[in-house]
């Protein structure tokens, strides 16, 4: 019985290794592999500064961070962080530390209007694949629920509604870049 109890106890152990180990490992490559494929996925620079994998903290699921994560534009929009992460800004004080180290713009449009915008993009987004119009915006105006009280507190909220096509938005980036310097 205690042959047993010590060959439990030793694959315990390794497994709790493992399970610890394996994540540290591969954050690297993970991390990399999350930049190259991200840039080609938004046509864009993807940057964060670390990513922690952990196989604990959510087990069974496996949960991933992104650390200073940013997009910055290319070609157009080069020189221009175009996001800070789906909800970054709500969580801890980032908000309020974003607010202190940018211009932070929160562009407020009615979920059909998000969803028209989204379609019209180049990007491919899994969490929105293959879903109806229905779908999307119900999963828009959800997100919006939780998340605006955040997007709220940005220094600039503009009405972006009207911009239903492509050449309003490309002529409404250009007016602002030029309004503040950029």
């Amino acid at each position: 019985m205690k042959k047993v109890l010590k060959i439990v106890a030793i694959v315990l152990a390794v497994l709790i290794a493992i399970i610890v180990a394996v994540p540290a490992m591969l954050s690297g490559k993970i991390g990399d592999i999350v930049k190259s494929e991200g840039n080609k996925m938004l046509n864009a620079k993807v940057e964060f500064e670390k990513l922690d994998i952990s196989l604990i903290s959510h087990f069974p699921k496996a949960s991933l961070e992104l650390v200073n994560f940013s997009v910055t534009g290319i070609n157009e929009f080069e020189d221009v962080v175009l996001s800070c992460g789906g909800g970054t800004p709500c969580f801890f004080d980032n908000m309020e530390y974003i607010n202190s180290n940018s211009e932070t713009f929160y562009l407020k449009a009615e979920p059909e209007v998000l969803a028209m915008h989204l379609k019209m993009g180049k990007v491919v987004r899994p969490l929105i694949k293959g879903k109806t119009e229905e779908e999307l915006i119900d999963l828009i105006r959800e997100s919006l629920e939780k998340r605006e009280k955040y997007y709220l507190q940005a220094k600039h909220v503009l009405d972006v509604s009207l911009l239903d096509n492509y050449d309003k938005i490309k002529t409404s980036v250009a007016l602002l870049r030029k309004e503040l310097g950029l």
